[in-house]
């Protein structure tokens, strides 16, 4: 199945499906680790009703492996993914696989949907695009690949959901900081991609994105005005690079304490070592992920 909304109400549509799945395992792509770790970080503190748990290339081999077999023997529970933290992962038993960020071609567009009914278990995909996306779904029409549109019920939506985030986000600085991150990681993702009929940051209202992450405003884009880094891919390092364009406030001063911080936080148990050579193009392969 696939859903057109717009950027800006992404999480408002992710939110209300989990909300109404609540007895289902999903598994959710998103195109970097930075908004992996963002959603789940905002979506715990909100409490949906169902386990929340997280999966990308910064996690040291120990807890991703801890947390794939934990997603494996749970029946309702939500794991947020990258395409490269997942590579080579058989997930069982997966009812839905949301696709919250469009892949990047139609291969990794099945890599993601061949999560779900493996085997003799029965599984559905949901794609989410926005408008500017719409092409991929020629693309995809084009490979012979079977989609079924559906429409998004606005009853269903809860416009509380970005005043909850704003709320958290000004009462949390390190949670602040996080969004500034996902939100330049995920158009940096987006500027990056070869594909302009499908990924063009030129179609995105920055501002509102921003607003919808729970932003007063935008983070500087330095890459907008210095072009892409040499090589092309949104690797974990450049993730860290553009950290730094995040944080255009006065958290400026306390940015490096900020990622030592979440370094150490127990929940994410992030890994500076590029471990097994993870480099996330951030994801690369999803770019994120992203």
């Amino acid at each position: 199945m696939v859903t057109t909304c717009a950027l800006e109400t992404k999480l408002q549509v992710l939110w209300s499906f989990i909300r109404t799945h609540l007895n289902a395992k999903t598994l959710v792509f998103f195109s970097s680790c930075k908004q992996v770790k963002f959603v789940y970080e905002i979506f715990k503190r909100m409490r949906p009703g169902v386990p929340l748990q997280c999966i990308h290339g910064r996690l040291k081999q120990a807890r991703r492996q801890g947390v794939f077999y934990n997603f494996c023997n749970s029946k309702e529970t939500v794991l947020f993914a990258t395409d490269v933290a997942s590579r080579g992962l058989d997930f069982p038993s997966v009812d839905w696989v949301v696709q919250a960020d469009c892949p990047e071609d139609v291969a990794t567009y099945i890599h993601r949907v061949g999560r779900t009914a493996r085997y003799t278990a029965a599984g559905k995909g949901l794609l989410m695009l926005t408008p500017g996306e719409a092409h991929f779904m020629k693309e995809l029409e084009d490979a012979k690949v079977p989609l079924k549109p559906i429409k998004i019920n606005p009853k269903k939506q809860s416009s509380r959901i970005q005043s909850s985030m704003q709320g958290l986000l000004s009462k949390d600085s390190d949670l602040k900081y996080l969004s500034q991150r996902a939100v330049v990681c995920y158009l940096r993702s987006v500027y990056l991609q070869k594909n302009k009929k499908v990924f063009d940051i030129k179609t995105i209202d920055i501002d509102t994105f921003s607003l919808s992450m729970g932003l007063p405003n935008a983070p500087r884009l330095r890459f907008l005005q210095q072009g892409a880094s040499a090589g092309g891919a949104d690797s974990d390092s450049d993730e860290e690079d553009d950290a730094v364009e995040a944080d255009g406030d006065a958290r400026a001063e306390d940015e490096s304490a900020s990622d030592d911080d979440e370094d150490d936080d127990e929940d994410e148990d992030e890994d500076d070592e590029d471990d097994e050579g993870d480099d996330e193009s951030d994801d690369s392969d999803e770019a994120d992920d992203s």
